[in-house]
Formats: structure tokens, sequence, C-alpha cells
């Protein structure tokens, strides 16, 4: 979906622009923070399918937002938007299983939402859809994506796995 939203053609266009600006804007003043986990196609060993990447996307996710709520002495809970029953099941397990063996500030599920009914999700794809176009080599949206890597409510020190925080990780 976020490559359907972000075509270059219709990022010229002033309210794209607008609005990336709006959301930098309100990010920050509503104590916010933007995250993403990229994994770039060419350092792969295998074949990059969403049963493969998801999980690795969303555990590294969930450790260094866990690392935000605890630098904030917040609850997080994690909302997705539906993909398939197996894969939302499986992503469920995954947030359960490092949540409830850490002691995570997270809940321990995934809670679901469609996209096309929630602004936060329309906002994550716009977002995430930001993000890949700038690794994929679009320096047109560099400058859009710096502006939303920076909205972080904390600096957070080290995630439950030693990690320095971050709220934009590449995995490989």
């Amino acid at each position: 979906k976020a490559a359907g939203a972000i075509k270059p053609n219709r990022w010229r266009r002033s309210k794209y622009g607008a609005f990336v600006s709006d959301v930098s804007r309100l990010l920050p003043a509503m104590g916010g923070t933007t995250f993403s986990a990229t994994i770039v196609k060419a350092n792969m060993n295998h074949q990059m399918t969403l049963a493969t990447t998801m999980p690795l996307e969303l555990q590294v996710l969930v450790e260094h937002f866990d690392a935000e709520c605890r630098g904030l002495d917040r609850t997080g809970m994690v909302v997705a938007d539906w993909s398939s029953q197996h894969l939302d099941q499986h992503a469920s397990r995954c947030v359960a299983s490092f949540a409830a063996s850490r002691r995570s500030a997270i809940h321990p599920c995934v809670y679901y939402a469609g996209s096309h009914s929630n602004e936060g999700i329309q906002v994550a794809d716009l977002l995430a859809g930001i993000r890949r176009r700038v690794v994929e080599g679009d320096l047109q949206l560099a400058p859009a994506a710096q502006r939303l890597a920076q909205i972080c409510a904390t600096a957070a020190g080290r995630t439950v796995r030693g990690r320095p925080f971050s709220n934009e990780i590449t995995l490989f």
C-alpha cells in the first residue's frame, strides 16, 4: 500500500509535502516517536517473503519500543494492520514471547485494525513508504525521511538485549 500512496509524480504536489510537515510537527507535540525497521533486499541470503521478514522486523521494533516505554515509564501497545490470519497469529506469538520472557513494558500481544479506518496506521503506512523509497535510492524524499526519523520522545539508552536505542533500525 505504501508504494501506491507515495508515487514520485504525486509526491511533487504540495499537499503531500505539507502533510508530512504537519506529521513532523504534530507527532513530537503529542510525545510520539516514529520507528522503522528496514531490511535491504540485496543483503538477504534467502528469498524476501513476509513470513520470513515480518518476525525479524517486528521483533526489533518491539525491542526498541520497549526501551522507549521503559525510559518514559509507560506501557506500550503494538497496533498493526491486518494481513492474514496466519501471519497475524505469528506476529502476535512473536510479540507475546518477547514481552513475556523479558517482562517488557508493552502489552504481550498485537492489536489489529484496518488501515482504511485507522488514521494511525495510515500515517505509519506513509512513514514506511517514505523510508522504503529512500532506502531504494529516492534522494528526493531523503529530507522528509530525516525529519521523520528525528521524531523521538526519549533517548532511551539501551534495549533489554544491550543494543543502543534507535528509532530507525536497519537489520541487514
